[in-house]
């Protein structure tokens, strides 16, 4: 990947284009998640994601540490970064966000989210993944207090509330993520935030 233009092999479009297609996307945005893609037809499945007008994609990044599943990572991503212009959003659930967000941002991620949990001094690595042209953003449990993120709403590009704990499907709705969403928006009104 070119540093200069955040261009990715084998696409046609660049970061910075990507980015654009997904801020001209109508709001609220919904994005689909690929944990629950058929991995054994992934060009199909972004093909379908891509022409049922997806604005972005999530996705959910686990290491087997800070959560007990595991996932992908960068070399899969990579793999998947030619097959669509689909903006890549990465969560990142794992317990070293600092020490592998350059190998996200060179699969092709477009905004890379990470748990306040484990950087709780995010503002390097939030001020070094936009430098690479990317969006930067924090992401916070269910039973973290929302104080944790609001010094850093200024560097973050997007907060992602948590309204399960993280790592596992099927859980319940968590209220508590409400009153911290509207907490967010009281402080940083323009700031987009995920649930």
């Amino acid at each position: 990947m070119s540093q200069a233009t955040g261009r990715t092999q084998g696409t046609n479009m660049d970061r910075a284009e990507r980015l654009d297609h997904w801020d001209a996307q109508a709001r609220p945005l919904v994005l689909p998640s690929l944990l629950d893609c058929d991995f054994a037809r992934m060009d199909e499945e972004l093909k379908a994601l891509q022409a049922a007008d997806a604005g972005a994609l999530h996705l959910d990044v686990m290491d087997g540490h800070f959560v007990a599943n595991l996932t992908y990572g960068p070399p899969i991503i990579a793999d998947w970064r030619p097959l669509t212009t689909l903006p890549f959003d990465v969560h990142l659930m794992i317990a070293d966000p600092a020490r592998y967000a350059d190998a996200f941002l060179a699969a092709g991620c477009d905004l890379v989210l990470f748990h306040i949990e484990v950087e709780p001094e995010p503002t390097a690595l939030l001020r070094s993944i936009r430098r690479q042209g990317a969006r930067a953003g924090l992401v916070l449990n269910p039973e973290t207090p929302v104080d944790a993120v609001l010094p850093y709403l200024s560097e973050s590009d997007r907060v992602l509330v948590m309204s399960v704990s993280p790592g596992q499907g099927g859980q319940a709705f968590d209220s508590r993520s409400l009153e911290k969403v509207r907490r967010i928006r009281r402080e940083r009104p323009a700031l987009p935030v995920a649930i």
